[in-house]
């Protein structure tokens, strides 16, 4: 029994999934990125470079955690998301009935993200 779980020790989910180790490895890139940005400059590539990266973040969050697979337009609608019963509505495979939507549990550590994330898009919005 010991050798089969050692097998897949490596492994999130199942062994078609990406391996712990670079997942930490990807996560440390991102902040790393995030890190260099000078937060001093003033300037609108400094603000697009700092939005984009912030937002890969928390996509990468989004997606690790839960298996989100949006590619065209993730979270599209923070609606879907109930900060209350920490659920989101997943439309990854869907289509416009809707029919292949499906809920998922959220994470305490992903509320505190997309709850962070949401505040960020507000302050976003009333800067534009």
């Amino acid at each position: 029994m010991n050798s089969t779980i050692a097998e897949y020790d490596d492994f999130i989910g199942d062994n078609k999934a990406s391996a712990a180790n670079e997942v930490r490895s990807l996560i440390k890139h991102v902040i790393s990125l995030l890190s260099d940005i000078n937060m001093q400059e003033r300037s609108s590539d400094r603000i697009v470079r700092a939005h984009n990266m912030y937002t890969i973040y928390t996509l990468l969050f989004l997606n690790y955690t839960t298996g989100y697979r949006g590619v065209k337009s993730p979270l599209r609608n923070f609606c879907d998301y109930d900060a209350s019963i920490k659920s989101l509505l997943i439309k990854d495979k869907d289509n416009v009935d809707g029919y292949m939507t499906r809920i998922v549990h959220i994470p305490s550590a992903l509320a505190i993200q997309l709850e962070y994330y949401n505040e960020y898009r507000k302050s976003l919005m009333n800067m534009l």
